[in-house]
Order: structure tokens, then C-alpha cells, then sequence
């Protein structure tokens, strides 16, 4: 079963903040699949077993896959993930996918790799603690814009963003689901 999971932070507060990219992209991934014939996609319900919001989907070969949203604030993202790993029995090296916002790339941009050292990010270092490996595809979303602005990563994550960068976001976050669909077959 394939497991695709974005982080971001849980509430109306943190919606359309940077720190919430990886929400975002995996809504745009769903609302992507459920546009042709070929997926039934169902709602997003909160799951108490994995303390997460998650979306069960299946393609036309009736091959299942979850989409998810954990629950959870992104620096505990981890036992989230552990849980849906878990339920779903998910091969982490082969069927997990994981959308988060990089601070370490710009606004509009994206990339696909697999094996990431998490460095500073939180989110991904509590994955990392609780899965013991970061041998899984991930899709870093780029969120910084700070240009000249002289703003600490940790404010700037939480900050909302203008009506404009919403819009690079979310062409960027298309993108990255056009070339992550040619890589895997859901």
C-alpha cells in the first residue's frame, strides 16, 4: 500500500503559513487523483488509532493507497507517521511519500529525492526518530521569500502568506505532483 503523508501544523491559525506547504500539497494531490475516472478517492476523516486525518483511495486496478494529514504539530509529526506505517503496513523504503515545506529553497521551487538528512528541520527529524531511516521519497516544497528581510526560519514558518504567494505555492506544488506521478504508479 503506498502512503503519502503531508506535515504541516493542525488549526485555522497556521493555515496558509509556510510551515503548512506539505498540508497543501497533499489536498492538491487528492483533489488531483480525484479528478479522472480512474481513482475513488474518499474524504478526509480523522483517524484516532494514528492521530491523523486521512483520505483512502483506490485506482481502477483497485491497488489502495492513503493520503494524510497528521494530527499532530509538526514537531511530533513522527509518532503520527510510526502509526499510519504501522497500520497500514506500509514498506517505508519503497510505498511512503512525504510533502514538506524547505526553507532551504525558494518559493516556487521543488525537489523530488530520495534519502534526505533532515538537518535542522524539525517535522522531518521526528520522523526520522521514530521511523529509524529517511530512505523514502520525499517532495521538499520551497517556501522561502524572505529576500532581504531579516527574519528568523522559526517566525517566518508561521507567518501567513500574501494572496501572490499563495498562488507560486500552489503552482509550485502542482508541478511537483505533475513530475512525482511520472516516478510513481498510484
Amino acid at each position: 500500500m503506498l502512503l503519502f503523508v503531508g506535515l504541516g501544523n493542525p488549526g485555522e491559525k497556521y493555515e496558509n503559513t509556510p510551515h503548512n506547504a506539505g498540508f497543501k500539497a497533499v489536498d492538491k494531490f487528492r483533489e488531483s487523483l480525484g479528478y479522472t475516472r480512474a481513482y475513488d478517492v474518499g474524504d478526509w476523516e480523522l483517524d484516532k488509532y494514528t492521530n491523523s486525518f486521512i483520505s483512502i483511495g483506490r485506482s481502477t486496478l483497485q491497488s489502495k493507497f492513503v493520503l494524510a494529514k497528521p494530527h499532530t504539530f509538526m514537531n511530533n509529526s513522527g509518532e503520527a507517521v510510526e502509526q499510519l506505517v504501522k497500520k497500514f503496513e506500509v514498506n517505508i523504503e519503497k510505498n511512503f511519500v512525504l510533502f514538506y515545506d524547505d526553507l532551504d529553497i525558494k518559493l516556487g521551487s521543488y525537489k523530488i529525492v530520495r534519502g534526505k538528512n533532515p538537518k535542522g528541520h524539525r517535522g522531518l527529524l521526528s520522523i526520522f526518530r521514530y521511523l529509524k531511516t529517511v530512505d523514502f521519497l520525499t517532495v521538499r516544497i520551497g517556501i522561502d521569500n524572505r529576500e532581504d528581510k531579516d527574519i528568523p526560519g522559526e517566525d517566518y514558518v508561521l507567518k501567513k502568506y500574501s494572496k501572490e504567494e499563495l498562488e507560486t505555492l500552489d503552482e509550485a506544488i502542482l508541478e511537483s505532483i505533475k513530475k512525482l506521478r511520472f516516478s510513481i504508479t498510484v
